[in-house]
C-alpha cells in the first residue's frame, strides 16, 4: 500500500514500473532495464548518498530505506527527492 501511495503521489502506478528485488545491486545492473529513473529501497550503493537524486550511469536515482523503516522523517525526504526527481 505504500508504495502504491509512494507512485501515486507522481502519478504512476504499480503497472507502468518494473520492481526489482535483491539484497544487493549495482547500478550497472540495470543498463538493460532501458529507463531513466531508478527508486532504490532497501539495498545500499556505495557511493550513493540516500534522500538525493544522483545521476549515475545515465540515470536518475533515488536511494531509500526499505519501505518498514520509512519514518515521517525518511517519507519527508524521500517526498522531497521525488519531488525534484519528478519536476513536481
Amino acid at each position: 500500500a505504500l508504495m502504491s501511495r509512494i507512485l501515486a503521489a507522481v502519478d504512476l502506478t504499480l503497472a507502468s514500473v518494473r520492481i526489482v528485488i535483491g539484497q544487493s545491486v549495482s547500478i550497472e545492473e540495470f543498463d538493460c532495464l532501458r529507463t531513466s529513473k531508478l527508486l532504490i529501497f532497501g539495498s545500499q550503493i556505495k557511493g550513493i548518498a540516500s534522500y538525493e537524486v544522483i545521476q549515475a550511469q545515465g540515470f536518475s536515482v533515488i536511494q531509500a530505506d526499505d519501505l518498514p523503516d520509512l519514518d515521517e522523517t525518511k517519507k519527508k525526504s524521500l517526498w522531497k527527492a521525488l519531488k525534484t526527481m519528478f519536476g513536481r
